[in-house]
């Protein structure tokens, strides 16, 4: 990728902070250049230990509960004033980044729509203001969908619980797009049809070398995963999964992923 040859402010780092700084920065008018070995939010520190954050409104029992216990476990050697801050920003500044959440563009002639996050009892949901967005479109006012998460009843957990979400599952047959796209479960899934949508499942860009369920090393040349990768034909609107050998000599550890479009157009 080309890196410009001045900018007024250079930012190291495209975890949360490093990436909220950029866009800090850019909206100020600045010129900007957000440098990273990696990906924004899959480097560094959060490659190891997630990309999760210290997320609760501002109001209710909800945060006063979780800074007691911040408390509590930093030996009372924390300041409820820095806390309080981080929180506030952070509230802040994941709204920020969740203007896509819900929106619809143009992309090469198609209205493609995002939603972001899972739904998972007690502990996420979709994001409410996005997700009531969507569902004000027209039926059909999309062709393209991407969520992260899936619809309900996808496929089945190790423990043989139902995955995916019913609230998808319902703006699916709002929205009646073409075609849905989702991750999140880290294994290829699809096609599935919906009415008239069909929706495909991506597998997991890059499998790691160990997981806590797989302590041996199960990849470790960081091969990219099949079912991963897939290509949607703008022209007549198919979307094909890409299991060509040469994908699988590409490593993850120096992966280019513009070369890796270029190479599967």
């Amino acid at each position: 990728m080309a890196v410009p040859a001045e900018c007024d402010v250079l930012v190291l780092g495209g975890g949360p902070a490093g990436t909220w700084a950029a866009l800090g920065a850019a909206s100020s008018g600045a010129r900007v250049t957000l440098v990273d070995k990696g990906y924004c939010g899959t480097s560094g520190s959060t490659a190891a230990a997630g990309n999760n954050l210290w997320l609760l409104p501002p109001d209710g029992p909800a945060r006063t509960e979780a800074v007691a216990a911040r408390e509590v476990a930093g030996g009372h050697l924390t300041d409820r004033r820095w806390m309080s801050r981080a929180l506030d920003r952070t509230w802040d500044a994941v709204g920020q980044l969740a203007d896509a959440c819900g929106s619809v563009v143009d992309v090469a002639g198609l209205r493609v729509a995002f939603l972001g996050l899972i739904e998972l009892s007690g502990r996420m949901d979709l994001d409410e203001r996005a997700y009531a967005r969507l569902m004000r479109l027209e039926p059909g006012g999309v062709d393209v969908l991407i969520t992260h998460d899936g619809p309900y009843g996808m496929s089945r957990d190790l423990r043989g619980g139902v995955q995916g979400s019913a609230k998808l599952t319902r703006l699916l047959e709002h929205l009646q797009p073409r075609l849905h796209v989702s991750g999140h479960y880290h294994h290829l899934n699809g096609p599935r049809v919906y009415g008239r949508t069909t929706s495909y499942a991506l597998a997991q860009l890059v499998r790691p070398k160990v997981t806590r369920w797989e302590p041996e090393t199960t990849n470790p040349e960081q091969r990219v995963t099949a079912g991963s990768v897939g290509l949607l034909d703008t022209g007549i609107g198919d979307f094909t999964y890409l299991d060509d050998d040469w994908l699988a000599e590409v490593r993850g550890d120096a992966l280019d992923l513009t070369a890796l479009v270029a190479a599967a157009c």
